[in-house]
């Protein structure tokens, strides 16, 4: 994939607790905070995601 590509996918969204963005290794540079204020992010299978056209 490409910034700009257009992709569709299939995924749940589940709640995280504060130091779920540690866990994951998200740091400051790639937004931690903003991640850890969401309180969810999206679970997707790799395989579920598609470039669309």
């Amino acid at each position: 994939m490409q910034e700009g590509d257009l992709v569709e996918l299939e995924g749940t969204v589940v709640e995280h607790e504060a130091a779920f963005a540690e866990q994951v290794g998200v740091d400051a540079t790639e937004a931690a905070q903003q991640l850890t204020e969401q309180v969810a992010h999206l679970e997707v299978a790799k395989s579920s995601v598609r470039l669309s056209a």
